[in-house]
């Protein structure tokens, strides 16, 4: 759907395939969409694969084999594929909003603990410099690149942790007063 950032995530694809790469799109929805995704692996058989269709274990092999995992939405509430990809050690590239700023640590902000690559503005543009950025990290920093793979694995979303941080900040505001 749109709400996935395929609006600007298609035209992108077009530049990415200057690079040496290999996409691989899982998933049903919008025709519209799907017919952009056709034309592209038509284009570029050999570097692109769509898949119009969708199981759940098919997405989380697919998403557990890749390198990185792109996740480009317009909005996103909480999001649970990145943090997936963080468990498979698949580097995700999102869009800085909602829970996926709150979940990606984006190795600009801090190279030290990053677990991904952050985009903030909703357009092609912005969107390919990310994913040129993730891929020289890549190619230019394998050992860098698997440092953060292990971050990401190690990363956890708890329940525990969340109450934890509550109840600090709670403490917080009842000393304040």
């Amino acid at each position: 759907t749109e709400q996935k950032g395929f609006g600007y995530l298609v035209p992108a694809i077009w530049g990415l395939m200057q690079h040496n790469v290999h996409l691989i799109v899982v998933g049903n929805g919008d025709p519209a969409i799907a017919d952009s995704l056709n034309q592209c692996m038509e284009q570029h058989p050999d570097k692109i694969v769509f898949y119009d269709g969708f199981t759940e274990k098919l997405a989380h092999k697919v998403e557990a084999g890749c390198d990185f995992f792109l996740m480009p939405s317009l909005f996103e509430p909480c999001g649970l594929n990145q943090m997936y990809s963080l468990a498979y050690g698949t580097i995700p590239i999102v869009r800085g909003v909602g829970g996926l700023k709150d979940t990606v640590i984006d190795r600009n902000d801090n190279p030290y603990i990053s677990t991904g690559f952050v985009f903030d503005l909703p357009d092609s543009t912005a969107l390919l410099s990310c994913m040129q950025r993730a891929l020289l990290f890549y190619y230019e920093s394998p050992a860098g690149f698997q440092e953060m793979r292990r971050r990401a694995m190690q990363t956890k979303f708890t329940w525990r942790e969340a109450a934890n941080n509550y109840m600090m900040l709670y403490e917080e505001m009842v000393d304040a007063f």
